[in-house]
């Protein structure tokens, strides 16, 4: 059996655009983490490490419509994992105004609500240094400056902790918002140390081949790299990229990109349900494998849920398509 045999696949369709995110899985260790203690408490030579929360309280303004709401609320910020120079963030804002109320899962940096960050903060400008009042005293911080998605302009005041950059306040300035986020809790896990596994940087393309209801040919391609690890798992970067016309439906975006965190390689943790066999070939031969459901999704795995051969997705009525590796094909289920 060919080494494709091998590779694992797990989807998470969208609710709205059926976006489609893809985890392909090997059977691996993460680089173990040298984690200090909870609580903000470390030596000096310590350094943030994946698991560590940031709180932040948010105020200031938004113009809606040519007129000006007062915002208030709270953002968190949780390092999913780390490489040698970057560290993925997962962020959830709860935000009150007089206009209206809303949770987003908006970053402050206008980007989707997991996202990639320098540790050194590259990419960024300098401004001005300031003294503020902190959860840690008063303290002298040091001014970032980049644009987000949206053209404003978002400025991080930063100051040394124990080896690693904190920061301690962001603001948001454009034609419309005027933000500012004060750091007011932390639960930091320290590390002592860290060492980038072999994996990171790892890529692997897998084939995307379908059906419309309509008969439309449905041809693309899934790329997933290992970005980032954490004690337990891996964090992704998954492309999608369909051939223009050949996408799962027409509103269907022909390339989306997704960062996210996976911490399991077995469908039966993560909530599928077994449904019986069913028959995957390499070309050369066929081998009989397990079958696991959960909504749109069938999995087809080794015996016992290991590793995952093919994934295929069903909404009845607009499209059916398999993601594999390019020599594996699903022959009936």
């Amino acid at each position: 059996m060919s080494d494709s045999f091998s590779r694992g696949i797990k989807a998470h369709p969208g609710l709205t655009a059926l976006t489609i995110a893809v985890v392909v899985i090997i059977v691996v260790a993460a680089a173990e983490l040298a984690l200090g203690n909870n609580g903000g408490s470390s030596s000096d030579d310590q350094t943030v490490a994946p698991g560590s929360v940031f709180t932040y309280t948010e105020s200031g303004s938004i113009v809606v419509s040519g007129i000006e709401y007062d915002v208030s609320g709270a953002m968190t910020c949780t390092v999913l994992g780390q490489n040698n120079s970057i560290y993925v963030i997962s962020t959830e804002a709860h935000q009150q105004n007089l206009y209206t109320s809303v949770v987003s899962t908006d970053s402050p940096f206008g980007g989707e609500s997991t996202f990639t960050l320098s540790k050194d903060y590259i990419g960024f400008g300098d401004a001005d240094r300031i003294m503020a009042v902190t959860i840690d005293g008063n303290i002298e911080l040091t001014g970032r400056t980049t644009e987000s998605a949206a053209g404003d302009t978002v400025t991080v005041y930063l100051a040394d902790l124990n080896g690693s950059v904190i920061p301690y306040m962001i603001s948001i300035d454009g034609d419309s918002v005027a933000l500012t986020y004060y750091l007011s809790a932390d639960s930091i896990v320290w590390q002592n140390s860290y060492a980038q596994s072999e994996y990171i940087g790892r890529v692997t393309t897998l084939t995307i081949n379908g059906t419309r209801a309509d008969g439309t040919v449905i041809s693309g391609t899934l790329t997933q790299e290992w970005i980032a690890e954490y004690d337990g798992g891996f964090c992704y970067r998954s492309t999608e990229s369909y051939s223009p016309g050949h996408t799962p439906t027409e509103a269907y975006a022909v390339e989306s990109v997704s960062i996210f965190a996976q911490d399991s390689n077995s469908v039966g943790y993560l909530g599928y349900t077994y449904v019986g066999t069913g028959t995957v070939t390499d070309g050369t031969g066929t081998a009989a494998v397990e079958m696991w459901s959960l909504g749109h999704n069938t999995y087809y795995t080794m015996e016992g849920a290991g590793s995952w051969y093919a994934l295929r997705i069903v909404y009845d009525g607009l499209f059916t398509m398999d993601i594999t590796p390019s020599n594996i094909s699903i022959v009936d289920s």
